[in-house]
């Protein structure tokens, strides 16, 4: 009997362990957050986010963060304030201690607040622009988050993660040696958008965030260092600062990214496959149409306003209520993925104006504008619905490559060198994919994940997790079209703060599109003449060959009308090339066209190794290290963490058995005389094995 008591704490502890492997087991949980200033302008777009958060099954709570000095929330209506659930915290647009005027303070001032004066019982923290449109779901599991490995979006003209500037700031964090979140020799991730974080990570992350922000805000050498393309003079602060100050404090704090090139998408950009997030922050027009739509028109657009409301056809002139209804879906004459960019274009006036009505129905009395109205802005979205499902299933498979020289490009390196476009263009002969079946894409990300973290062989991919993780690699061919855009939107954000006007970055890319599909067309020519004629374009300036005459006028034969179909986002996918993004001084491509995510297959260190740490990243105490088995942390499907949790529990049980059976077992054979010598005498306290 004293056996089996000594036994029982030893029994509990066991059993302890085994209810913690099982709340591991559950799927991790996640907190949405937005964070808005104190106006009108971040209303309407703060009830479109609500309304698309819960529209596309994001699982979690989402919450305002609303950043207001005490004056700006006594003006606040009481209709806003109680609008969605909100967390108040200051505004830091002009900076109490060093008296700048930068209203990306706030992110992280936002961020801080929060989690210091709330208990978060999330898992993990979904970080999200308002002027954002959710149309898929974010979860750790497929998106390969895990404590110490954040997910992002990608933008690579931020080149002050590997030059002088990062060495200014972050001067102790070990290069790294993957291309997971940007170049080898990085000292900081080339990401930003959105950020699905770890909360314990976040913690830790965000007061650093508010110091690297400060510190580049006010770094005498940083408005030539960032990339950013309206810091063109001795004394600029850069607009994207809070960009760098986020890259920096999560290389300071050692959480580091897996990009997602395809999350995230701007309406009117060509498309290969449906997105799951569109940042409307730029002027678009809906293609083949009158329609257009630009977030700058409507600083002071009223959503909570009641009929009358006088909508129009031209949203420029929507000032409340609702916008100026879009095209009807199935206006539209086109097929195939020029329908998808076609769909896209109009699903963010749509939601919104679906958003709008939903609160409508509820606060305002009815008349007959409101059911007018509100009821095409829900029959809208009904068709949009119907047509999107319709669509989806008959999509071409995006694995594929789309020119002829991808295989020559690909045998020349260039899947590392000019990552962006290749994996955009030429998934396949990047090993990137593989042709679908049966509806199911199935990207190499756990391959690249776990090269990433150091292991020594190209395992095989279980065809279970291959599929759990489609989303992380499947998703990943899309969002380079989000990268140039950023760059404009960082530049049409600054003007419009200044002057309260729109942005018209995108019309300069209008006037330089006609010559950026022209590059893309021509099989005889190499990457590096792509190259240039894709820089010449975005200067409005006409590449014209060694030998040769001008690119060839529209209309050029079947491989120029194949190649228009994704010029736009070839060039944009060409390392973010900082000659082409700023049509500045020529040639300057070095860090900024190396700067392309390079998120290849095999990222191994030679013999195997990888540059990490306790929690993956490469930060002061890193070290190689070889890892042969799956990287922990990684998108992991769902079949096999229930095999590994058989296992677990097969292993629990051998445990328990060893220390009630044996024992037991052992007490009879003493009685026996038989079965165990009796020179081994019996310990009544403590493990015998």
């Amino acid at each position: 009997m004293a056996g089996s008591r000594a036994s029982w704490p030893s029994a509990a502890l066991l059993l302890g362990a085994l209810a913690a492997l099982l709340v591991t087991a559950r799927a991790a949980t996640v907190h949405t957050v937005i964070t808005t200033e104190c106006s009108p302008y971040f209303s309407w777009q703060t009830l479109g986010m609500f309304y698309s958060h819960r529209k596309s099954g994001q699982p979690g709570p989402i919450t305002r963060i609303m950043c207001c000095t005490p004056e700006e929330y006594d003006r606040l209506p009481a209709a806003d304030r109680d609008l969605v659930p909100t967390h108040v915290a200051p505004s830091y647009t002009h900076h109490p201690r060093n008296g700048d005027t930068y209203s990306a303070y706030n992110k992280p001032v936002a961020i801080i607040d929060w989690l210091a004066k709330n208990d978060v019982k999330e898992d993990y923290v979904l970080v999200i622009d308002a002027d954002m449109v959710m149309r898929e779901p974010f979860t750790p599991e497929e998106a390969g988050a895990r404590p110490g490995r954040a997910v992002s979006a990608f933008f690579g003209y931020m080149k002050g993660v590997k030059n002088t500037l990062a060495m200014k700031h972050v001067p102790w964090v070990l290069p790294r040696n993957d291309t997971l979140a940007g170049p080898r020799g990085r000292r900081g991730d080339q990401v930003g958008g959105f950020t699905l974080m770890h909360v314990e990570d976040l913690r830790r992350v965000a007061p650093l965030w508010l110091k690297y922000t400060e510190d580049v805000r006010f770094d005498p050498d940083a408005w030539e260092l960032t990339g950013d393309a309206y810091s063109t003079h001795k004394g600029d602060r850069p607009w994207i600062s809070e960009m760098y100050g986020y890259s920096y404090g999560c290389a300071a704090a050692d959480v580091w990214h897996l990009v997602h090139h395809t999350a995230m998408l701007y309406p009117g950009y060509e498309v290969l496959e449906p997105p799951k997030v569109l940042h409307y922050g730029l002027l678009w027009q809906v293609p083949g149409t009158q329609y257009s739509f630009d977030k700058h028109w409507h600083y002071q657009f009223d959503p909570l306003s009641c009929p009358p409301w006088n909508v129009g056809t031209d949203s420029r002139q929507s000032h409340k209520g609702l916008f100026a209804h879009p095209p009807a879906p199935r206006s539209f004459k086109t097929t195939g993925l020029q329908l998808l960019r076609d769909l896209l274009a109009i699903e963010v006036p749509i939601t919104l104006n679906a958003a709008f009505c939903e609160r409508h129905r509820k606060v305002c009395p009815p008349s007959d504008e409101l059911e007018r109205e509100c009821g095409k802005a829900e029959a809208l979205m009904k068709e949009y619905d119907e047509m999107f499902a319709e669509l989806r299933d008959n999509l071409p498979d995006p694995c594929r490559d789309r020119d002829i020289r991808c295989n020559k490009w690909a045998a020349a390196g260039e899947c590392e060198k000019n990552q962006g476009f290749m994996y955009d263009s030429c998934p396949m002969a990047c090993k990137q994919c593989m042709p679908r079946a049966k509806g199911v894409q199935k990207p190499k990300a756990v391959e690249q994940a776990k090269a990433a973290s150091g292991s020594g062989t190209a395992a095989a991919v279980d065809p279970v997790a291959t599929a759990a993780a489609a989303a992380l690699r499947a998703k990943e061919q899309q969002a380079q079209a989000a990268q140039k855009p950023h760059e404009q939107q960082a530049a049409a954000d600054q003007q419009a703060h200044a002057a309260g006007s729109g942005s018209d970055a995108d019309s300069v890319s209008a006037m330089a599109h006609r010559l950026r599909l022209k590059c893309t067309g021509h099989p005889e020519w190499s990457m590096e003449q792509v190259k240039e004629c894709l820089k010449l374009a975005a200067k409005g300036q006409e590449y014209r060959p060694a030998g040769g005459g001008a690119a060839r006028a529209a209309g050029g034969g079947a491989a120029e009308q194949a190649g228009s179909e994704t010029g736009q986002r070839q060039e944009q996918q060409l390392h973010e090339d900082e000659a082409a993004l700023q049509a500045a001084a020529e040639g300057e491509e070095g860090e900024g066209s190396q700067g392309g995510v390079q998120q290849q297959a095999d990222d191994r260190l030679p013999g195997g190794g990888a540059v990490l740490t306790a929690h993956g990243g490469g930060g002061r105490h890193a070290v190689v290290k070889r890892i042969d088995g799956v990287l922990v942390g990684q998108a992991r499907p769902v079949g096999a963490s229930r095999l590994g949790l058989i296992g677990v529990l097969l292993w629990v049980g051998g445990l328990v058995g060893a220390f009630f059976l044996l024992p037991a077992a052992r007490k009879a054979a003493r009685k026996a005389g038989s079965l165990l010598p009796t020179t081994a005498p019996y310990r009544s306290k403590g493990r015998d094995d």
